[in-house]
């Protein structure tokens, strides 16, 4: 509720009345503040653009991915990115405060993992030669591949589009043999 309200008190006793009115001055209501970017998901050094609006406040402030004292409301284009990046807007006022953020997510996925040391039947591994990375838009369902030489090259960066990703990873030794895959891992990517 934002205006002026009056209230009054009447009393009467021994013949007499006396009232006193008093007059309830109500300001603010709710702060608000909401930020959003387009797009939401871009390639590696890519940029996007955050757009604010808000009320009930005088002063925002940006932390996270950005800084500094920003606009009550406005837009402002960042990048490049090179890696998932939240963006945090803290607004003030005197009906409060309010707090949003939004992500700006990479679309790829950098995976890494360990060397193994052993095969199944418990041997030290001596003749590893690489890994193969699948992945694809559904659980254990992977309609891509990417082999990797070299026992050494522990990491992969993968592009990907918008969706939801699952990803596992194979050994191969010297001879082409293959192990299991390992766990499933997944990324949103928007």
């Amino acid at each position: 509720m934002t205006g002026n309200a009056s209230y009054t008190l009447s009393c009467a006793g021994n013949g007499t009345t006396v009232a006193k009115t008093a007059t309830v001055t109500v300001t603010g209501g709710t702060a608000t503040v909401g930020i959003s970017a387009n797009p939401q998901g871009v390639a590696r050094n890519g940029s996007s653009t955050l757009s604010w609006t808000s009320a009930g406040v005088t002063s925002c402030s940006a932390s996270g991915a950005w800084t500094g004292t920003k606009a009550t409301a406005g837009s402002q284009s960042v990048g490049p990115l090179s890696q998932d990046s939240t963006y945090t807007l803290t607004c003030s006022g005197t009906a409060g405060n309010a707090v949003a953020m939004t992500t700006i997510t990479l679309r790829e996925a950098v995976l890494s993992w360990q060397a193994p040391t052993k095969n199944v039947d418990g041997s030290a591994l001596t003749n590893l030669a690489g890994y193969k990375v699948y992945y694809g838009n559904g659980p254990r369902t992977y309609t891509q591949t990417v082999s990797i030489s070299g026992a050494s090259t522990l990491q992969r960066t993968i592009a990907l589009t918008p969706g939801t990703w699952y990803f596992a990873v194979s050994a191969i030794d010297s001879q082409g043999v293959e192990s299991a895959k390992s766990g499933e891992v997944s990324k949103v990517v928007k």
